[in-house]
């Protein structure tokens, strides 16, 4: 992610998690913190409500804000600073957790909020969607997954060392491109990347998400 680069996902349902639980995720090598970092921001342009930002602040904490508000703030240097890391926002039955390489850190919030999607894109990663699209994202990410239905994580884990599995939207692995399938599951995956270091830009709906 260079200097005004980011990555934008189409606005499609299956971002909007509701009540549901969910799991972001991400290996991310920041290296710079001159200003905060955007990771993910779900928020339409200029908008605030139920959606998820995710960034790391000045200080190298991690920070999950909903609502106009800072729900989770891990300590200061949390996330390193040109250091891969690998970094996880999920949800489980009404309780959000932060995760840095698969340790839980900040306090877990009582999160009873309905997430919504709106706007041409439902999330942008690498930037925020308020002030002009700042807050940038310089540094490299990498296996990035969105999935609505699963929390994948809620203690202590040891973060994947593989990459995700390649979506080809082939029939054996029961993918569909979300624009033009039709299968419905109440588990939906988004990976943007593969091991060739491919991002696609179709959301990808699966059955049994690895």
């Amino acid at each position: 992610f260079p200097s005004h680069d980011n990555l934008l996902v189409a606005t499609t349902n299956d971002l909007a998690f509701g009540s549901a639980d969910f799991t972001i995720e991400g290996w991310f090598r920041i290296t710079n913190f001159s200003t905060q970092r955007t990771l993910f921001d779900f928020r339409p342009v200029d908008t605030n409500g139920a959606y998820i930002l995710l960034a790391v602040k000045t200080t190298g904490a991690l920070m999950l804000y909903v609502n106009s508000a800072e729900r989770i703030v891990t300590s200061a240097s949390a996330v390193p600073s040109g250091a891969w890391t690998h970094i996880a926002c999920c949800r489980s039955s009404g309780t959000t957790r932060l995760f840095i390489d698969g340790v839980l850190v900040g306090t877990p919030w009582t999160d009873s909020t309905s997430y919504l999607v709106g706007g041409t894109f439902g999330c942008r990663i690498g930037r925020t969607s308020i002030a002009a699209f700042s807050e940038e994202l310089l540094g490299y990410a990498d296996d990035i997954r969105i999935t609505k239905g699963i929390a994948r994580y809620t203690s202590t884990f040891t973060p994947p060392t593989v990459a995700h599995p390649d979506y080809d939207n082939s029939a054996s692995l029961n993918e569909y491109v979300i624009e033009t399938g039709t299968f419905i599951d109440e588990v939906n995956v988004v990976c943007l990347d593969d091991t060739a270091g491919t991002v696609y830009n179709d959301l990808i709906k699966r059955a049994n998400p690895a």
